[in-house]
């Protein structure tokens, strides 16, 4: 289990979003009402990742690596 390295909110408050680094690192897409997990994505990246944001609308997620050369 991994330590939460960022998270983010989307702006009508229906979801969250949380991403995590270290090893089997994942991404978690939140119910922000009842705070049952929506969806799960595990090994975007081999070190997980540092930053999340969700457009205003919240059609995107963009996701920073952790990596020594960051990929967004």
């Amino acid at each position: 289990m991994n330590i939460i390295t960022c998270s983010a909110v989307a702006q009508d408050k229906s979801f969250i979003i949380t991403a995590d680094r270290g090893e089997n690192a994942m991404i978690i897409k939140w119910d922000a009402r009842t705070g049952d997990p929506i969806r799960t994505f595990a090994n975007l990246s081999p070190n997980g990742h540092t930053a999340v944001d969700i457009s205003y609308d919240g059609r995107f997620v963009a996701l920073l690596s952790a990596e020594p050369h960051h990929a967004l």
